[in-house]
């Protein structure tokens, strides 16, 4: 696979899968930065258009497990309606008992196999070496796709 043309997110070497690990100043930016990697390991991100826009809104117990929601949420987009991320407008909130709320817009396409080639089959979002944590600088988590 090619380098991202954006920075905060790499592709790791993986046997059988594919893993990105992402660094940003915020949690928000670790899910945005997480469609980008998703999309980039689909398909051609940069020959996606944002033509319509789509709500969400999860909700999880933990910054972790909200991002394998949030990757699995628009993995089951991109297979089940042919809708592929290019970007998002998302609002991170917290609410009582630790549970945490992602909610936005999805800005993208229909998939369409003449301009957006296929790159990656992905499977699964997976919690296999699942991290999300604070550092010095921001916020670092690691997934990995089975594909």
């Amino acid at each position: 696979m090619s380098e991202s043309l954006l920075t905060g997110y790499r592709f790791l070497e993986h046997t059988a899968d594919a893993g990105v690990e992402i660094d940003a100043p915020s949690p928000t930016e670790i899910y945005r930065l997480g469609l980008f990697a998703l999309t980039d390991c689909l398909t051609v991100l940069k020959k996606i258009e944002p033509r319509e826009r789509h709500p969400f809104s999860l909700r999880a117990g933990g910054l972790d497990l909200l991002l394998v929601d949030w990757l699995q949420e628009l993995l089951f987009r991109f297979e089940t309606t042919g809708f592929v991320a290019r970007d998002t407008e998302l609002r991170l909130t917290s609410e009582d008992e630790g549970e945490f709320v992602l909610e936005g817009v999805l800005l993208g396409e229909p998939f369409d196999p003449a301009r957006h080639p296929v790159r990656l089959p992905v499977k699964a979002v997976t919690y296999h070496q699942l991290v999300f944590e604070p550092t010095d600088h921001g916020y670092f988590a690691r997934v990995i796709f089975d594909v």
